[in-house]
């Protein structure tokens, strides 16, 4: 069917029901096609083409027909793209480009900006050089190969970078593949020339040396330095050679790594479909006008467009965030070691692309070994520069338009963690001052006891002024009634005087009146202080602060709760709750009263037990089982993500029951406020609401929690919805895709060793794929140096799933290996116990017989000698040891030569002293058998006997019954057996009779 017999997908429908006869036979015929085609469509369902559904969610076939029927195809969808057609190119043949090389699929569609009958403007020399570096890739290496010159040489550049070849090797195997490669091949003979062919890329790296204090770096005015302004420390490492008129190469102490951010904006453009997604901020379609889904939804965008109407009219011009934070390369477990990346990531691309980790770019590395501090001004010197420049413009040529544009860029937001924070913005966050939104206009507490200030009761100035809650003088601090107003926001021009008022006096009054502790640099940018908001409050580390300390308050976790001793003690000398004071204990100890808000030992481990057997849907969460200490309840190891869904989800249904409806109301509020303040599609009117009901959320929870429940992560809660309401959706400005980008650069040093050079080197797929939990990646990835790892993602993923698959399995086998192995342990514990307790009872039973024999003799006028002596005492039943029953060795702590075949433990037996002996209620089972023998032939004999007219003969039967030789067959062995192994007994030396098993109870 073509393209212009699909008229009718629109004119046949009808709103009402009455559609063309030919609609509904065209629309049987699309239905049966795209169900036919598609493996387990039945069970699955296909993306549905409906006027709301709009190919984003799957439907079975007769949902499909109704959604159809009832709302019609969406607009403009006359290519059945998402239904197994390929999209049409009309400018380029199927010819244009080899199917068979795999790093078109990354390149793109870059042969429409080629053509020289469409092309308007004549690229920029950059373009230029880049689309002749990708005409490269159109060469076969040699004739009898479909892999491209551009492939092979990617590839090589590849392998030199993960296995960290020297360039004499690179020039080594170049020769050799001369030698071996057909006549009239394109491979280059040397790196060099492998180097010119990738210069097009045009993605530099600049190494700018640092003064070893972080005092100053050596760039453009300054490079040419060899010491430093202000500490006078060398640049360079000093050498001690025993050859002094030796030249050697001067090696810089420390080195600043600048990867420049505008050719790889510039980059953006140079793909025809990349290049109109950058225009998607204006010219992108909404479903709901109302609801924000991109940072141009925000009041911050719209202000800027407004004061800036001759950037806003170019909808090419690039609004960008800038992003750092603190990260170990080597990982945890490594030496101490702060490395700084800087990103930057462009705005303008529609939801699906932004924020991605093909879209997020390194700008700066700071070296380490420790965190810059305020010096992060300095290492920001480059970048900023930068930034100056394209405020005022590069040429850049627009492969989508056919035309050259003067691009420029603009700093929109900042995005870090709370100490971040305070280094890029020059407001320290730390002591009584640290919220950088309400400045010195706050009044928070210092806590004598829990020697850090509190920011209890610092809310109420928020609330409304008729708010009940301003008068009330027992539920706050005590006595106190507030009055006072909100603090003001100042404005950029304000702040700035502030700054440069700081910066006369020398900073005087730090920690008292301000928290100004240098001038950042971005302030030097023209429009910086007419921006609405210059930095964000990371939304990711607030809310994992916030849920970390309501777990571990509500359950009580020692050394992490805060209702502890000294908060306890603080909270009697601020509040009027007397009834959770402290009581002294005679040996000067404390009793610590119940708060309301914490569970009971029974509540807790409850909570423990649905924590272990909670499931989510794939890919929703994490295995939060595994940080469940079920023997100290304790939560141990959960990440990030794995807070945020424990607040936003878990909370409410784990605390209902437990609590009063007053705190279970104040922490399902809670649970509310970062579910709605985290969606995806944000209301303006429902940020309006949260930015009226935190003051109150606050203070409610300031009811109940003490004092040092509040830090400076709680107050900052209440700046989060008119962020949100100024910037658009979190997605935009919290810091999981940036944390991602630092877990792909610590896992490639993982798998390729510490040498591996990941800021030079081509993306390590197999590190991108791990780090990303398997989603794919897109081709855009090769913007940020990656080179043609197809084949290798899908080598990664083949084996993925099976390794994937075995640690499962491995999983799962260990999970059931403990369960088997704590139920025989306890099974065995309880039988043992109750063989115990028979083998008593039967002691017992001899004793009385032993007497009722001694009175026997005694009414018969026999000599109590005739009596049979006493049997030995019941011997101590074996300690129960659990070592594990798969290890095959002899234990030789307990000089057994046969493994215990009910031990699920390492450590050494100090009762184990013989040779032979069993563990476990078996050994309780072999040693109370005798007894059980003994004490069945003397109720045997006896009865038997008993009455006879030969009263002695009656007992010295009864005797040689009992005390004789058993070794005949007929019982399990003698007294002399039994007693010989008293203290690990497994069989008497006799036969045992099998109908005697009975006698003790089935384990």
């Amino acid at each position: 069917m073509s393209l212009e017999d699909r008229n009718w997908m629109y004119d046949g429908w009808n709103s009402n029901g009455s559609h063309s006869q030919e609609w509904v036979r065209n629309t049987d015929a699309f239905l049966n096609r795209v169900f036919q085609g598609v493996s387990n469509a039945d069970k699955y369902g296909v993306v549905c083409p409906c006027s709301e559904c709009r190919n984003r969610i799957r439907r079975r076939k007769h949902v499909m027909s109704v959604h159809l029927c009832q709302r019609g195809f969406m607009p403009g969808y006359t290519r059945w793209t998402e239904h197994g057609e390929r999209p049409i190119r009309p400018s380029i043949s199927e010819d244009a480009y080899n199917t068979a090389d795999r790093l078109d699929d990354m390149l793109g569609n870059f042969g429409d900006a080629m053509l020289p009958d469409i092309i308007e403007d004549e690229p920029t020399p950059d373009a230029k050089a880049f689309y002749s570096m990708l005409s490269a890739s159109q060469e076969p290496l040699h004739n009898f190969t479909q892999i491209s010159r551009l492939t092979a040489v990617t590839r090589l550049m590849g392998i030199k970078s993960q296995h960290n070849l020297s360039a004499e090797c690179i020039d080594n195997l170049l020769r050799l593949f001369g030698d071996v490669l057909p006549d009239g091949h394109k491979m280059p003979s040397s790196l060099y020339e492998c180097k010119s062919l990738l210069r097009g890329l045009k993605m530099p790296s600049v190494n700018i040396d640092v003064s070893i204090n972080n005092c100053m770096i050596y760039y453009k005015d300054d490079e040419h330095k060899e010491k430093c302004d202000f500490c006078e420390e060398s640049r360079y490492v000093v050498s001690n050679s025993e050859i002094p008129e030796r030249r050697r190469k001067k090696i810089p102490r420390k080195v600043l790594r600048y990867l420049p951010i505008i050719p790889r904006l510039q980059r953006l453009y140079m793909e025809p479909e990349t290049a109109k997604h950058m225009r998607y901020h204006k010219e992108g379609s909404r479903a709901n006008p109302r609801l924000m889904v991109h940072p141009s939804d925000g009041l911050a965008w719209k202000e800027f467009d407004r004061q800036f109407p001759d950037f806003a009219m170019d909808a090419r011009n690039i609004h960008v965030a800038v992003a750092t934070d603190g990260f170990n390369p080597f990982g945890f477990g490594a030496s101490q070691y702060s490395c700084w990346p800087v990103f930057v990531t462009p705005l303008n691309l529609p939801p699906a692309l932004c924020m991605k980790e093909e879209t997020i770019f390194l700008g700066l590395v700071i070296p380490g070994p420790n965190h810059p501090g305020k010096n992060l001004n300095v290492f920001m010197r480059p970048l900023v520069e930068e930034f100056k420049e394209a405020w005022a413009g590069v040429t850049t040529y627009d492969s989508s338009l056919k035309q050259n544009f003067n691009m420029r860029v603009r700093y929109h937001i900042s995005s870090h963690d709370l100490p971040a924070l305070g280094m890029f913005s020059g407001w320290s966050t730390h002591g009584g001052l640290a919220c950088h939104v309400c400045m010195g206009d706050i009044d928070t507490t210092w806590l004598p006891n829990g020697w850090k200030f509190s920011w209890f009761d610092c809310h109420r100035r928020f609330l409304p002024a008729d708010h009940r809650f301003r008068k009330q003088k027992n539920a706050f601090r005590k006595g106190l009634v507030v009055q006072e107003s909100p603090p003001r926001q100042l404005t950029g021009e304000e702040v700035l005087a502030c700054m440069k008022e700081a910066e006369a006096k020398n900073f005087e009054g730090f920690d008292e009146t301000h928290n100004w502790t240098h001038i950042p640099l971005w302030w030097d940018l023209p429009y910086f202080p007419n921006l609405l908001l210059r930095h964000s409050i990371d939304i990711m580390h607030t809310e994992k602060n916030v849920a970390e300390v309501v777990l571990n308050t509500c359950i009580d976790i020692a050394d992490k709760t805060k209702d502890n001793v000294k908060a306890r003690l603080d909270q009697a000398l601020l509040c009027n709750r007397s009834h959770l004071n402290l009581v002294a204990k005679p040996n000067g100890g404390w009793d610590k009263p119940r708060a309301p808000f914490c569970l009971t030992r029974p509540q807790k481990r409850e909570v423990m037990v649905w924590f272990t057997e909670i499931k989510f849907p794939d890919g929703y969460g994490s295995n939060l089982r595994r940080g469940v200490n079920m023997e100290q309840l304790k939560f141990h190891g959960w990440k990030s993500h794995d807070y945020h869904i424990f607040i936003e989800r878990l909370l409410p249904p784990m605390m209902r029951g437990f609590v009063d409806d007053e705190v279970w109301e104040a922490l399902a509020e809670l649970s509310y406020f970062f579910r709605m303040l985290c969606a995806k599609e944000v209301d303006p009117t429902v940020m309006l609401q949260l930015e009226q009901n935190i003051p109150i959320l606050i203070c409610k929870l300031e009811k109940i929690f003490p004092p040092g429940f509040f830090n400076s992560m709680e107050h900052l809660m209440i700046h989060l919805p008119y962020q949100v309401r100024v910037l658009g959706p979190v997605k935009y400005h919290w810091n999981y895709g940036y944390e991602r980008e630092e877990t792909y650069k610590r896992k490639s040093l993982e798998l390729n060793g510490p040498e591996f050079d990941w800021l030079h080197s081509p993306v390590d797929v197999r590190a991108l794929y791990e780090c990303s939990c398997g989603r794919s990646h897109g081709k855009w990835a090769t913007f940020n140096g990656a080179v043609d790892g197809i084949e290798a993602l899908a080598e990664v993923r083949s084996g993925h799933d099976s390794i994937r698959a075995a640690k499962r399995q491995r999983q799962e086998d260990e999970e059931r290996l403990k369960r088997r192995q704590a139920h025989d342990t306890n099974a065995a514990k309880m039988y043992a116990q109750t063989v115990l307790e028979w083998g008593k009872g039967i002691e017992q039973r001899d004793q009385n017989m032993q007497s009722f024999m001694q009175n026997v003799a005694r009414q018969l006028g026999m000599p109590p000698s005739a009596v049979p002596a006493p049997l030995p005492p019941l011997p101590p039943p074996p300690v129960y040891c659990a070592s594990s029953s798969l290890d095959p060795e002899p234990d030789a702590h307990c000089g057994s030569a046969s493994p215990h075949a009910r031990c699920a433990s390492t450590s050494p037996h100090a009762h184990c002293a013989s040779d032979s002996h069993t563990h476990g209620a078996s050994a309780t089972h072999a040693m109370l058998q005798p007894l059980l023998i003994v004490h069945r032939t003397i109720e045997d004999n006896f009865a038997s006997a008993i009455g006879m007219d030969n009263p002695e003969a009656t007992l010295e039967r009864i005797a040689l019954g009992v005390f004789g030789g058993f070794g005949n067959g007929n019982t399990r062995g003698g007294v002399a057996g039994f007693a010989g192994h008293a203290n690990g007994i497994t069989n008497g030396g006799g036969s045992f009779s099998p109908n005697l098993a009975d006698e003790l109870p089935p384990f």
